[in-house]
């Protein structure tokens, strides 16, 4: 049980992450 929630919030940081870089990402050619 504390394996998989651990394992759940690696995964929900891991997209987090990759949602900040995305929105990064977006910003930058909205501004360029």
């Amino acid at each position: 049980m504390k394996f998989s929630n651990e394992f759940a919030a690696v995964i929900i940081s891991a997209s987090g992450i990759v949602g900040l870089l995305v929105g990064v990402a977006i910003g930058l050619a909205s501004i360029i």
